[in-house]
């Protein structure tokens, strides 16, 4: 819903899961009801804003991908299979499709649970053309951006942080890491 929360006049979001095809859930990793997630969309937004479809993003790679994400992305949310091969997949197409400056959020990064999304996450990573870089690490969430502005939204981040936790900043709560080759802030 945090997409819907910042989605600009015109713009659509899309929401992509296996929902009740639990065979395709090869790490067990939801139960999802495509009834009771449309119904939380009609409760709070305009059902009309959204196209929702049951698929495997596995069949979303290649040329299928803009046949399900037919315009450039601002805002990717990386929340499906908690494979190595399903986060690979999930950040791959988030990477062909994210505008300048949009952002990636990678969910159970580094948990304990779902080893997979962090082994992912560097495979990916080390592939060829990647064009996104992570950002910040935050509660068991990676946020990442593109490499070209993952620099000055990094200080622009850290400027706002400052402003509005400061005492977090300078007590050792928050702190730069290198993370594949990038500067990062996480919190501790």
């Amino acid at each position: 819903m945090l997409l819907a929360a910042v989605r600009r006049s015109g713009e659509t979001i899309r929401a992509f899961d296996v929902f009740e095809n639990q065979s395709a859930n090869v790490d067990a990793s939801g139960k999802g009801s495509r009834g009771i997630f449309e119904a939380a969309i009609a409760r709070w937004y305009n059902p009309a804003d959204f196209v929702v479809t049951q698929v495997d993003s596995l069949e979303m790679r290649g040329a299928a991908t803009g046949r399900y994400l037919p315009n450039p992305v601002r805002l990717f949310s990386v929340d499906g299979g908690h494979t190595r091969v399903h986060a690979w997949n999930d950040l791959m197409i988030a990477n062909d499709v994210m505008v300048s400056g949009g952002v990636v959020i990678l969910d159970d990064f580094f948990a304990v649970l779902w080893p997979g999304v962090t082994e992912g996450f560097f495979e990916f990573m080390r592939a060829p053309r990647v064009k996104i870089a992570p950002l910040c690490f935050f509660e068991n969430k990676l946020y990442m951006t593109t490499a070209t502005e993952q620099p000055d939204m990094l200080a622009r981040l850290r400027l706002k942080l400052e402003a509005a936790i400061g005492d977090e900043i300078h007590n050792g709560l928050w702190k730069y890491v290198e993370l594949a080759g990038y500067t990062v802030l996480v919190r501790a």
